[in-house]
C-alpha cells in the first residue's frame, strides 16, 4: 500500500542562483573527488556543501541559506511532476514520475519492497546527515505499476506550462519539474496509489537510513514520511537499467582467468568499445587493461543446479548472483569488491591498477519484480537505473515539534527493522 502526501517543497531561489546546474548535483553515492571538486567550484551555494560537507555543520548552513533565501518554499502543499529527457542509442526517452511524500514502513510483501542488499556504512552517513538536518535533499527512487496510466493523464494539462524547473545534469539528460496544487488531482494521485504495493529502484540506503531516523524520533506515528519519486513502470520501454561493473584486486594474470573459465563458458575477445553498444549475447565479461576484453556466454546454465543448488531456481539464475556466487569462486575471489555505474571510469581504474573488470548483462525490470515478490535479496549494487534522480531538485524539510541543538550530537544508530 502506497500511502503519499504533497507537502511545501524548498526549492533554489532562481532570482539569485540563476544556473540551476550549477547547484543541483547527482546522487551522494554517484559523486566521484573529481566531481564533487568541480561541483564546489562552480557554486558557493552547491548542494554537494551540505551532503558532502561535515553532517555537524550542514543543519547550520542549511538555515542559513534558507535566511539569506537561496531556498525558498512553496506556499500551498503539492505534488510535482518529474521528467527525465535522455538519450541511449541514438533513441530519444522521456522517463515521467511524480515527487512526493510517501509513507515509510518496514518492508514487506504487499508494501515497499527492496531488491538488493545494503552496505552498513552509507545509512550511517545518511542518517547523520538526517538527524543534523532533519531534511531529505535527494529521493528514494519508487516503482509501481498502473497499466491504465492515469496519474500521467492527469499530469498532462499541467505539463503544457512552464516547468518550474528545467535543468541539465552532469551527463547532459534534461530534468523538468512541474508544480501541482490541485487538491482534486491531488486526492485522485492519492486514491489511486492507496492499492500499489511499491518497489525501490534506487535509494535502498536512503530508505532504511529514514526508518532508522524516524525509530530514533519515535514519531512513526505522525512523521514517518519521506521525500520519493514515483514512477509507473509499465511504460518499460523508458526505464533503463545499465550494467552495474564490478572492480577487483587480483594477484592472478590473465592466463589464470581464461583457464578457469574457459571450463563453464565460452570465451572470445572483443573491442572494449563494444561493451557499451555490443556486448550481447555475451552475458558476462571481464578487462584486464588494453583494448579488448573477454566476453563470456555459460555453456549449460544447468551446472548451476548443482553448484547452486541451495539457492532458489530463478534465484541463482540472476547474473549478479551467478557472478557473486559462481564466478567469483572459481577465480578465488576473495578481496572486497568495488563498484561503478560508469565505463568510462571503471576502465580508467583498470588502466591505472592492477584490478580486474568485471561486466555482466543488466537484470530485467521482470526479473527485479520477481526477487522484490518473492522477498529475496540480490546482491549489493546489482542495478544501475538510469538516468539517476538528482540531489537538491526539491527539498523536504521534517517539521519537528522541537528543533534541536546544533554540533555534536548523539547518534542513535540501530539497524534492526528496516526488514
Amino acid at each position: 500500500m502506497a500511502d503519499i502526501k504533497p507537502f511545501n517543497a524548498f526549492f533554489y531561489n532562481k532570482r539569485i542562483i540563476e544556473d540551476l546546474g550549477n547547484v543541483i548535483t547527482q546522487p551522494y553515492d554517484e559523486i566521484t573527488q573529481e566531481m564533487e571538486e568541480e561541483y564546489r567550484r562552480r557554486s558557493p551555494y552547491s548542494i554537494v556543501r551540505i551532503i558532502k560537507g561535515d553532517f555537524r555543520e550542514a543543519g547550520r548552513l542549511l538555515d542559513d541559506w534558507i535566511e539569506k533565501g537561496i531556498f525558498v518554499q512553496d506556499k500551498k502543499p503539492c505534488i510535482y511532476a518529474y521528467d527525465r529527457v535522455y538519450s541511449l542509442d541514438g533513441e530519444r526517452k522521456v522517463q515521467g514520475g511524480f515527487i512526493a511524500l510517501g509513507k515509510l514502513s518496514p518492508y514487506s510483501i504487499n508494501g515497499v519492497r527492496p531488491h538488493e542488499k545494503t552496505f552498513l556504512e552509507p545509512i550511517r552517513v545518511k542518517f547523520n546527515l538526517l538527524k543534523s538536518t532533519n531534511a531529505h535533499f535527494g529521493q528514494v527512487f519508487m516503482l509501481y505499476r498502473d497499466e491504465r496510466m492515469l496519474a500521467e493523464s492527469l499530469f498532462e494539462t499541467f505539463k503544457q506550462n512552464s516547468p518550474v524547473i528545467e535543468v541539465e545534469d552532469w551527463y547532459g539528460n534534461i530534468h523538468k519539474v512541474w508544480r501541482i496544487s490541485d487538491e482534486k488531482v491531488i486526492s485522485q494521485v492519492q486514491q489511486l496509489m492507496i492499492e500499489k504495493p511499491l518497489l525501490i529502484a534506487d535509494g535502498h540506503h536512503r530508505y532504511e537510513a529514514a526508518l532508522q531516523y524516524a525509530k530514533s524520533k519515535n514519531f512513526f506515528a505522525l512523521q514517518s514520511y519521506r521525500m520519493m519519486t514515483f514512477v509507473n513502470v509499465s511504460n518499460e520501454k523508458n526505464i533503463t537499467i545499465l550494467p552495474a561493473y564490478r572492480l577487483v584486486e587480483t594477484n592472478h594474470k590473465k592466463g589464470f582467468f581464461i583457464k578457469r573459465l574457459s571450463v563453464f563458458f565460452n570465451l572470445w575477445k572483443r573491442p572494449i568499445e563494444d561493451v557499451k553498444n555490443n556486448f550481447y549475447p555475451a552475458e558476462f565479461g571481464f578487462y584486464f587493461g588494453g583494448n579488448y576484453y573477454f566476453a563470456m556466454k555459460m555453456k549449460d546454465r544447468k551446472i548451476l543446479e548443482t553448484l547452486l543448488k541451495e539457492l532458489p531456481p530463478f534465484y541463482r539464475n540472476l547474473n549478479a548472483v551467478v557472478l557473486h556466487e559462481f564466478i567469483f569462486p572459481i577465480l578465488k575471489i576473495n578481496k572486497p569488491v568495488s563498484y561503478e555505474g560508469n565505463l568510462e571510469r571503471a576502465i580508467k581504474e583498470v588502466d591505472e591498477s592492477k584490478k580486474v573488470l568485471f561486466i555482466m548483462k543488466p537484470a530485467s525490470i521482470r526479473e527485479i519484480e520477481h526477487v522484490a515478490e518473492n522477498g529475496v535479496l540480490m546482491p549489493q549494487k546489482s542495478t544501475n537505473f538510469y538516468p539517476k534522480l538528482l540531489t537538491g531538485l526539491a527539498i523536504h524539510r521534517i517539521e519537528m515539534l522541537q528543533k534541536e541543538p546544533y554540533g555534536e550530537k548523539k547518534i542513535l544508530f540501530d539497524r534492526e527493522n528496516c526488514s
